[in-house]
């Protein structure tokens, strides 16, 4: 995907990310789920396709704007996801000042202890299907992410790092961004 459509996608996921949240909400009270971890990134996936369907857009024809709909829904749920995890340290009105890739964007949060953040898996903790998102999500710092590669797995931006249970994300302090 070249920047030009990144830079498209992101902005169509923006303008009409109302629409996707709305619809990711009527889903999800739909399927009645109680807590955002029931519910699969896959799933999730599956809903926004088929929602995406009924506003009569197709891979095949719009292919951006099917794109930007299926990650603005997709950004919903993961917002969901991250207020699950740090609801206690989010700070509101917080950008970063770079774009971002659409992937990362999606996943993006500002924390009061880690600043421009992606919510990420870290890989030694993360186990495929594993129900409880507290135990492998975590806030990384964006250029931690950008520095250390990454990768898409379920859904999950995941990132190889290292991490201890007593201290946490064991990152160089110049890679936080407050």
């Amino acid at each position: 995907m070249t920047q030009k459509d990144m830079n498209l996608q992101r902005d169509l996921w923006e303008q009409s990310g109302r629409v996707q949240y709305d619809e990711y909400r009527t889903w999800l009270a739909h399927e009645d789920y109680v807590k955002a971890q029931r519910v699969t990134n896959e799933q999730a996936r599956k809903a926004a396709e088929d929602a995406a369907t009924g506003f009569k857009l197709s891979p095949e024809k719009t292919s951006v704007q099917y794109e930007a709909f299926i990650t603005g829904f997709l950004g919903a749920h993961a917002q969901r996801l991250i207020d699950v995890v740090a609801i206690d340290f989010l700070v509101d009105g917080k950008f970063y000042s770079k774009p971002l890739p659409v992937d990362l964007h999606i996943w993006y949060c500002y924390t009061s202890d880690s600043g421009h953040s992606i919510m990420c898996a870290i890989k030694s903790l993360y186990t495929p299907g594993g129900d409880d998102i507290e135990n492998f999500l975590v806030p990384v710092s964006v250029k931690s992410v950008l520095r250390a590669g990454y990768s898409e797995q379920d859904g999950f931006i995941v990132v190889d790092l290292p991490y201890d249970s007593q201290v946490g994300l064991m990152t160089p302090e110049e890679e936080y961004e407050f």
